[in-house]
């Protein structure tokens, strides 16, 4: 039997933007969906938007989507660590651990989360170098 591993606030955060790079494909698979087969307003429009585009285009707006979602992760990540505001609530402090376990998973975790955002991004080809 495989050891269980033990969640740390780098392994969190890695496995965070795993699922957030990760995302991005099933939003691309429902982009494929026809239109006739879409029920929700929301895909409905953005499928016409998305099939009346350029192939250069739906590649700039499937990465400013993707960006959004990156953001978006990273804003509540900065809540959790205490370095971004929760709107009229200020800076919050929260201690986010583990049942049963004293240390702290937050606090840097909007860091890690972005560190290994760019790191998988560079091993891609994504960023210049």
């Amino acid at each position: 039997m495989a050891k269980k591993r033990t969640l740390t606030d780098v392994s969190l955060a890695k496995t965070l933007a795993v699922e957030a790079l990760g995302s991005d494909s099933g939003y691309q698979d429902a982009l494929k969906t026809p239109l006739a087969e879409a029920t929700d307003p929301l895909y409905r429009d953005v499928i016409t938007l998305h099939n009346s585009l350029t192939p250069r285009q739906r590649k700039v707006l499937a990465a400013f989507a993707r960006q959004g979602f990156i953001d978006g992760v990273s804003t509540v990540l900065g809540i959790l660590d205490g370095s971004s505001q929760l709107g009229s609530h200020g800076f919050v402090d929260l201690d986010l651990t583990l049942r049963g376990r004293k240390a702290k998973l937050n606090g840097c975790l909007q860091d890690s989360f972005l560190e290994a955002i760019e790191l998988s991004e560079r091993s891609a080809g994504r960023w210049a170098t």
